[in-house]
């Protein structure tokens, strides 16, 4: 073969690759140009004459209301300022209604069934949250034009499409960051729930014009959120649990001018509630438990002996590690002149028992130190009935003659001189009784002997002498008063030797006592306290009262 020949040849296939390329992309651009046209067509058949139409209700009889199917997912909460009283939250919304002026047939547009078109372009609800916070992100803009005024985000924050079927059927989902208004109780703050309302209704069309249902198939009363039933999109707070949240629908007159109003038509509005719970543990560790810690470092107090000279200064120094642990800790308490929260009301109570314990403490010191004599309405008070009370034994108990206190020490030598004392006096006596006795008789036999009789022996009679002698010796009873007079001077001489000891003794008995009273007192005032406050939150009554 020549090489003429060859070259022609392969430049003949060279020409008809070519070709054959061209024809194949020339192909594949005219179908893809086909599509293009029927989707177009389609959109130009929906929207022909629309302009002015997506202005009106898109219902063929204008006396009923067009029905607008509503439901809201919770996907997270997101925030809950209670100093605010506002909530942020995240929401997938969806919308459904028809639309009986956007229908066709799918074989005359290629098959096509859904078509997504921007709510510019369309009718769309104007459903907005009518307790929205003033401070949202979306705000109405300056309405120059009426597409402005049609748009979703001039309305109610929507910027998705919306998606059009050939039977009429819209549906419009979006997902919303909302921040509304939440009244907040921190009452029983942190052990508290809150009911936050979301309120979403037309904000031009009443009942008649716009009926706003709740999309069925959704739970009704008292459902729990979608945590709890499987879903993955919900995000969980870290200071929050939701515990069920409700959709309810009800008619209500938003702007009625008068009472007895007949032209005023309630508005159809769907109810959002959510129950909303505090979760407590970081409340509990770093606001709780650290105050009940200072708290009861208050009955050292009690027990630190009087003799140390550092009660006082423990008690100012915790008055002054509460005083300063609040005011650490005031920040993180919610805000509230309506309610008082349970946590700041216990942080107040403890500071006010840790001041009444230190002012109890200075009085016992001074009981501590006193060396006066003790009333006695005092004496029996304390030393008698709050020692049993106590389980405490006095050094000094009550003696029964004199009516004071004194120690086995001074009963044992008071006892000793008693005795010593009445052996001395009976030895007195008898030797006084005998020289009474012998001058007698001098006196008698100097007289007149003959009036004395004598027995046989000379000696005087010894009748006489008895009788003399039981004549010159006192009765019994003079014995015993002697004896308790010389007890008496005996005693008191050795109680005023030692009142002044005896009396500081009695006064340390007392404070010892009273240590021992107020140190059980303040465990029961303390723990009696925290309990009547923290009961008072439903949440921590059921842990008791199921």
């Amino acid at each position: 073969m020549s090489p003429l020949i060859f070259t022609f040849c392969v430049l003949s296939t060279c020409a008809l690759c070519s070709i054959l390329a061209f024809a194949e992309m020339d192909e594949s651009a005219q179908e893809h140009h086909g599509n293009l046209t029927q989707e177009q067509r389609l959109l130009d058949h929906l929207l022909q004459n629309y302009r002015t139409r997506r202005l009106i209700r898109p219902v063929k009889d204008l006396s009923k209301p067009i029905v607008i199917d509503f439901s809201a997912e919770l996907v997270g909460v997101a925030k809950v300022d209670e100093k605010e009283q506002i909530i942020k939250t995240h929401f997938w919304i969806r919308l459904d209604w028809n639309n009986p002026y956007m229908t066709w047939k799918p074989q005359d547009y290629g098959g096509n069934k859904v078509m997504n078109i921007p709510p510019e372009m369309l009718w769309v609800p104007d459903i907005v949250l009518y307790n929205k916070d003033s401070s949202s992100d979306f705000q109405l803009p300056s309405l120059k034009s009426a597409d402005d005024r049609l748009s979703l985000k001039a309305t109610s924050g929507f910027t998705t499409s919306v998606k059009v079927r050939h039977d009429g059927n819209q549906t419009w989902r979006a997902h919303i960051i909302y921040k509304s208004m939440c009244n907040i109780n921190v009452k029983y703050f942190p052990f508290d729930e809150q009911q936050c309302k979301m309120v979403f209704a037309s904000w031009s069309h009443d009942v008649n014009t716009m009926d706003l249902r709740k999309r069925k198939g959704l739970p009704g009363e008292k459902a729990v959120a979608k945590k709890d039933r499987g879903s993955d999109v919900f995000q969980e707070n870290e200071e929050w649990t939701v515990e069920w949240i409700t959709i309810d629908r009800h008619e209500l007159f938003f702007f009625r001018q008068k009472e007895n109003d007949c032209c005023d038509l309630p508005v159809a509005d769907l109810t959002v509630t959510m129950l909303l719970r505090r979760r407590t543990y970081y409340y509990v560790m770093s606001l709780i438990l650290p105050c009940t810690l200072i708290a009861c470092t208050i009955f050292l107090e009690f027990i630190l002996p009087a003799e140390s000279g550092e009660r006082v200064g423990l008690g100012i120094t915790i008055l002054l590690s509460m005083a300063v642990f609040q005011e650490l800790t005031s920040e993180k308490l919610p805000s509230s002149s309506e309610h008082f929260p349970l946590l700041a009301m216990y942080y107040s109570v403890s500071i006010m028992e840790i001041g009444t314990a230190l002012g109890a403490t200075c009085i016992i010191l001074n009981f501590h130190h006193r060396n006066t004599k003790m009333p006695s309405w005092f004496q029996k008070i304390v030393l008698e009935w709050l020692a049993k009370i106590v389980r405490y034994e006095p050094t000094y108990n009550r003696h029964p003659a004199s009516g004071d206190a004194l120690n086995d020490s001074t009963q044992k030598i008071m006892q000793s001189n008693t005795t010593s004392d009445r052996k001395r006096n009976d030895a007195f006596d008898l030797e006084r009784e005998s020289i009474e006795y012998e001058m007698d008789l001098f006196e008698e036999a100097r007289v007149g002997r003959d009036q004395v009789p004598l027995a046989q022996n000379g000696n005087i009679s010894t009748n006489h002498v008895t009788r003399k002698r039981s004549v010159k010796r006192k009765p019994q009873d003079s014995e015993t008063e002697t004896t308790e007079v010389q007890i008496s001077e005996a005693k008191f001489p050795l109680y005023d030797f030692n009142k002044e000891e005896f009396y500081k003794k009695q006064w340390q008995d007392a404070a010892r006592i009273l240590d021992r009273v107020l140190l059980l007192a303040s465990v029961v005032i303390g723990s009696v306290s925290a309990m009547s406050i923290f009961l008072q939150s439903p949440r921590i009554r059921e842990l008791f009262i199921p």
